[in-house]
């Protein structure tokens, strides 16, 4: 699915972005290290926001940083031996994955511990992925049928429902986003 402009229009507009032009990111540079392009929603909200941190739940991974946690080539690496895991353990019968999990790729993050992973089909266009969440403590998932951008807009901003994100009494995931925050050997 494409983003839709009214996706953009309304994050920036519920979660500003900050005034200082954040520095330019080489994104040539990114994809060939990463050995794949991303997708436009993606590039467009790192470029805009840099770090990104919502209801002080869930970041999005960046292209570059000095700390693990939202790195994204360090993600893509723990994700990779998560799925070795998930095959390995598959042979003993443990429930079937929804997506081929060959074609996940993360994206963000939670504190809960879920993985927001990209499902990166076809792999010749980031901009028709869609998303899938891993229930961080059970074997749960929640597909999501676009974009990044459109899953923070249904998460933060419409409040929609995440199976598999834990909720409080009813409450849903809301708050403020810490955003434009860079993240250096100081923190953010």
């Amino acid at each position: 699915m494409r983003m839709a402009a009214t996706s953009w229009q309304r994050l920036t507009e519920a979660f500003p972005p900050p005034r200082a032009p954040l520095p330019a990111v080489d994104w040539p540079a990114v994809e060939r290290s990463l050995g794949r392009q991303l997708p436009a929603d993606y590039k467009r909200f790192v470029q805009t926001y840099g770090y990104a941190r919502f209801a002080d739940f869930l970041s999005v991974f960046l292209p570059a940083s000095p700390y693990d946690y939202v790195e994204l080539r360090t993600q893509w690496q723990i994700a990779a031996d998560k799925i070795e895991f998930w095959l390995e353990w598959d042979e003993v019968g443990t429930p079937e994955l929804p997506v081929d999990p060959h074609l996940l790729l993360p994206v963000a993050g939670t504190d809960n511990g879920n993985t927001v992973y990209w499902v990166a089909r076809p792999p010749d266009d980031p901009d028709a992925w869609t998303l899938a969440v891993d229930e961080a403590r059970s074997d749960g998932w929640h597909l999501f049928g676009a974009g990044i951008v459109d899953f923070l807009v249904a998460t933060f901003i419409d409040h929609e429902p995440i199976s598999v994100f834990p909720t409080l009494t009813g409450q849903t995931l809301a708050g403020e986003a810490l955003t434009g925050q860079a993240l250096t050997e100081e923190g953010p």
